[in-house]
């Protein structure tokens, strides 16, 4: 019972951080893509490049 609660508490938090990474990408695409110096596909390439060894 405790290993599930646990497992249980995990997979929560893991669920809030996901909401929370994905709830911020547009206000820190609005703020990347404001201040000009990044083009779209620059951003979507670092997007990558962090996200791979996470995979």
């Amino acid at each position: 019972m405790f290993a599930m609660l646990n497992r249980q508490t995990e997979g929560l938090l893991l669920i809030i951080v996901a909401a929370a990474g994905y709830a911020i990408m547009p206000i820190l695409a609005k703020v990347v893509y404001a201040d000009g110096t990044l083009h779209p596909m620059d951003v979507v390439t670092w997007r990558f490049i962090f996200a791979t060894p996470l995979i």
